[in-house]
């Protein structure tokens, strides 16, 4: 009886089972994601913890020296990531996404082209990968938005018939994704050339009923929503002051 009794509050006494990090950046919870993703130490636990510091870094940090550190530590946690799997296209791709960013803030070609190549290599094994398409989608279309046509081009190679031929595949891959919808629209509109604002009010037209898988997805889908607000209002000062707040490390200081 006594044992039983023992097991019993034993049981009782024992903690609920802990969320995963991934589970934990998928509901927003950012700063636990990156602790609990450090103490599983796994590849998915890495890369819950890189995407965290990501969002962290590109939307909610205004000191620029704090994002450079979140940057290097989300390359540090997708590169060890990429070290247990080398071929496995989120940990990529998390990689390449924080490679672009410190290459944007440091202004560096290098990294950008370094970037843009690991994107590359994930559509040569998963030629379909909706976000890989997205990514380089928005690679090109970030250097255009930028520092326009012909300074993206000569500078680091980036040109307009790839971001929107990407993008294109991308939305083929995925239709009506959120993240990979809000990001396009807001470069369509940041960009602006002829027939863009046009395409940006088309695949906008169904965003409310596209489904996030995760608290980041809902939070692009919340932007888009806005975007599209203020295209079918025609208030064209509240639609360029949502394009340039809406670009990621805006808030950078």
């Amino acid at each position: 009886m006594a044992s039983w009794l023992l097991l019993t509050s034993l049981i009782i006494a024992a903690p609920a089972h802990a969320k995963s990090a991934a589970q934990l950046q998928a509901e927003g919870a950012w700063e636990e994601a990156i602790k609990q993703g450090h103490l599983e130490g796994d590849r998915d636990g890495l890369v819950a913890a890189a995407k965290a510091e990501l969002f962290l870094a590109a939307y909610q940090l205004t000191d620029k020296d704090a994002a450079v550190d979140l940057l290097q530590d989300a390359i540090s946690d997708a590169q060890t990531a990429v070290s247990l799997d080398e071929s496995h296209d989120d940990a990529n791709l998390q990689l390449a996404i924080a490679e672009g960013y410190l290459a944007r803030i440091k202004t560096s070609p290098k990294r950008a082209k370094a970037s843009r190549k690991r994107g590359e290599a994930i559509l040569e094994r998963t030629p379909n990968h909706p976000y890989g398409l997205g990514f380089l989608g928005g690679w090109h279309g970030e250097a255009i938005g930028a520092y326009g046509v012909v300074i993206a081009k000569v500078g680091i190679g980036a040109n307009k018939d790839d971001f929107v031929r990407y993008f294109d595949e991308a939305l083929a891959a995925a239709p009506n994704n959120a993240l990979i919808t809000a990001y396009y629209a807001r470069l369509l509109l940041d960009i602006n050339d002829e027939g863009m604002r046009e395409k940006a009010e088309r695949i906008l037209a169904n965003i409310e009923q596209a489904e996030p898988v995760d608290a980041f997805e809902a939070f692009m889908k919340d932007r888009a929503i806005a975007l599209k607000t203020a295209l079918e209002a025609g208030d064209r000062k509240q639609l360029k002051r949502l394009v340039k707040e809406q670009r990621a490390l805006r808030n950078l200081k």
